[in-house]
């Protein structure tokens, strides 16, 4: 069980990071088609978290600002520390 735990830690860091990325690229105002490839393949991989999460903001708040990746890597933080958190536990 140890080892499972780690491993979603680990998929939570993963997706964390191409979050980051994602976010980071979008404020990058010089874009090619190799930028658009990357970009999609980031949103694509990140859009099972995302999505439902502006889905549900959007009706409650519009405005210009997203701050679906800020709650999305909240949401992934958490979950990182309960799959440690029980990781640990299954050690003992």
């Amino acid at each position: 069980m140890f080892s499972i735990f780690m491993a979603l830690a680990k998929i939570c860091d993963f997706v964390i990071l191409l979050i980051l990325v994602q976010v980071v690229m979008s404020w990058i105002p010089t874009r090619g088609e190799n930028f658009y490839k990357i970009y999609n393949i980031l949103e694509s991989l990140t859009s099972f978290i995302m999505a439902p999460i502006r889905n549900v903001m959007y009706r409650f708040i519009s405005g210009p600002v997203d701050f679906s990746p800020l709650i999305a890597t909240l949401i992934l933080i958490f979950f990182k520390r309960l799959f440690v958190s029980l990781a640990l536990g299954a050690l003992f």
